[in-house]
Parts: structure tokens; C-alpha cells; sequence
């Protein structure tokens, strides 16, 4: 054999291992990466990956052996090379996060940013507290279908209506037509976790438009005509000629008709000062009542349970109102039918 030919074969050979030896020496296994996603407010975890614009969301990858981190958070802004980091987005959308670990070994996931200019507090803690939350209307008119979504990110859902004989729904969105007025308590359970259920108290009020058919009416033959009733002859005055003629009796006076008291309209910033007079001790309960039609009929709800008048002072004492929904009547707006205050 040629000489060459071995010298050859013998430094391909010997090239072969040194490579195959700095490879082993510089080789790095692959671990699991977790990675962990928290509000930076709430430091909880949010298994949704669902945050709001401009929320600082904090981000952590844990690996065994990782020395090497860098996090792109797919909306066109700096690398950060930290094993934890915070992060803020500005616009709504979703985003694809990527962790490369020791410069070899990487792992993604898929966030959800919602606009928090268009959400109200209790969808901003629903998000941060792992929760479904309903978006709807709560007046609405009976015989109307009305739907109630939940704009948060779950693989199922379950809706229940209480106080109303109506059938069960599933799906992100539900459609409900309710016949009855009155009161319901909408219940929404995502995931199939009983931990993880939302619910909605909402008025149902009468349908304007559910009147009386008067078309069978129209060609109804007309009322036989009604002949005019004569009054009976009236006593003659008495005559001061005659002192035997007895004076005509006289008739009793109608009493007078107490008039219905009318009820001046409050905006419902009217309404929430007054309330924030009363939790502060410079109002009284007493100078409420009158300015509502339904007087202690009208219903009172703090936080989404109902409370009576007797312990409404001592729920709201001391506290400032976040919110006020006044529900009023739908043909008479004057008429407030429940105050629903959360504080």
C-alpha cells in the first residue's frame, strides 16, 4: 500500500477524534425549560398568559445548568439577557415569547395583550385573579335576545341562568332570551373548574313593543248606539212665599284628591354624591328615601350581594363608592329600581 495513502488515512483519523473530543468536551444538554409568567402588581401566576397594555408582566425561565439567558418578547424591542426580567407592551395583539438558553437550547409561548383603555376595573382583576368575566348589559328588555361573551382566554365554557327556565349554554359567546321580567343571575364556568366561575345579576324589564293585537278589532261591527240617560227631575228652589216647602237636600262635597308627589330626577352623579354624603356622616339614609319612587322597596347591592336598608349605613360607612350603577325603569327614568354599588 502507498505510503500517502496511510499518512493520510492516519491524519484524517487522528483530526476525526480531536473533533469528536472538543465536541463531547464542549456538549451541553438540553433541560426543561419553565418558564413562568407573573403580573409584577399581583406577583401571581397567570396561566391564561392574558395581560393588559402597559401592565409590567414578569418573566422567568428555570432550567437545570442554564448560565446564558435571552428573552425576545416578539414586538420588535431589545433583547434582555437576565434569567428574570420585566416587560411592558403597549399595544394590544399577541405576542410570541422566546427564552434562549446557553445559546443552544429555547422554548416559546404565546401572549395575549388586551387594551386597557377599553376595560373596566372588575375586567382588569378578573385577568389578574385567573377569572372569567361577563360582558353584557345588565338591563335588558324581556322577549329580546340579548348576548353575554367573555372576552378572557379558556378552552370551555358553561352558561346557567338563575331565576329564569331557560336551557344551559356553551362556547365563548351566549344568546339568551328571557319572557318573564324580573331579576336573573347569570352563572359562567370556564375550564370545567368550579374555582374559576363568574356571575352577572341582571333586570329584566317589560317589553314596550308586547302589546295588545287590536288588528281583529278594526272591521268589529261599532257598539250599538246609547240612548242619553235623563236625570231625574230636580226639587224645585225653595220658595221664602211658601215656609211650608222644605229646602232641597244638599249634596255632599267630593273630597279632595291628594296629589301624587313627583319625583325630581338625579343624574346618577347625583345619586353617587348623596351615597358618599351618607357613608361620611353628612347625610342621612332618611333624606334618600324620599327621592326614590319605590321608597326601601328599592333594591340595594354592594359588591354583587344584596343588602337591606337596616345594615346598608353600616356596609357603606367610612368607604368611597368605585362604582355606581343606578337601574331604573325603563318607561319612567325617574323611577330608580336598584342601586348596584361597588366599593
Amino acid at each position: 500500500m502507498d505510503r500517502k495513502i496511510i499518512f493520510t488515512f492516519i491524519v484524517i483519523s487522528i483530526l476525526s477524534i480531536l473533533l469528536l473530543a472538543l465536541k463531547l468536551a464542549t456538549y451541553q444538554e438540553c433541560h426543561i425549560i419553565n418558564m413562568s409568567i407573573k403580573s409584577s402588581e399581583t406577583n401571581q401566576e397567570n396561566t391564561q398568559h392574558q395581560f393588559l397594555t402597559d401592565e409590567s408582566i414578569l418573566f422567568t425561565a428555570n432550567t437545570l445548568k442554564g448560565k446564558d439567558y435571552v428573552w425576545d418578547f416578539g414586538d420588535g424591542t431589545p433583547k434582555m439577557k437576565t434569567q428574570s426580567t420585566s416587560h411592558f407592551y403597549h399595544k394590544p395583539g399577541i405576542y410570541q415569547v422566546k427564552v434562549l438558553v446557553n445559546g443552544r437550547c429555547d422554548e416559546y409561548l404565546e401572549i395575549t395583550i388586551l387594551s386597557a383603555s377599553l376595560k373596566d376595573d372588575e375586567l382588569k382583576n378578573a385577568i389578574k385573579n385567573n377569572k372569567p368575566y361577563i360582558d353584557g348589559p345588565t338591563t335588558v328588555q324581556a322577549n329580546q335576545p340579548v348576548s353575554f361573551s367573555d372576552p378572557t382566554s379558556s378552552v370551555s365554557w358553561e352558561w346557567t341562568v338563575l331565576g329564569a327556565n331557560v336551557a344551559p349554554q356553551t362556547g365563548q359567546t351566549a344568546t339568551f332570551t328571557f319572557p318573564v321580567p324580573g331579576e336573573k343571575i347569570i352563572t359562567l364556568k370556564t375550564n370545567g373548574d368550579i374555582n374559576r366561575t363568574a356571575q352577572k345579576t341582571i333586570l329584566v324589564t317589560p317589553n314596550t313593543a308586547d302589546q295588545i293585537d287590536n288588528s281583529a278589532f278594526q272591521n268589529a261591527a261599532p257598539p250599538p248606539q246609547m240612548m242619553p240617560r235623563q236625570l231625574p227631575a230636580q226639587a224645585p228652589p225653595p220658595s221664602f212665599n211658601n215656609p211650608m216647602q222644605e229646602p232641597a237636600p244638599r249634596m255632599p262635597e267630593p273630597e279632595p284628591v291628594a296629589e301624587k308627589p313627583i319625583i325630581k330626577f338625579y343624574t346618577d352623579n347625583d345619586f353617587k354624591d348623596i351615597l358618599e354624603d351618607i357613608a361620611f356622616g353628612d347625610a342621612k339614609t332618611d333624606e334618600l328615601i324620599p327621592k326614590l319612587c319605590l321608597g326601601k322597596e328599592t333594591k340595594l347591592y354592594i359588591n354583587g350581594s344584596l343588602i337591606s336598608w337596616g345594615s346598608f349605613f353600616d356596609q357603606i360607612k367610612g368607604k368611597e363608592i368605585a362604582k355606581l350603577e343606578v337601574v331604573r325603569n325603563f318607561k319612567n327614568k325617574n323611577c330608580v329600581q336598584a342601586f348596584k354599588i361597588t366599593l
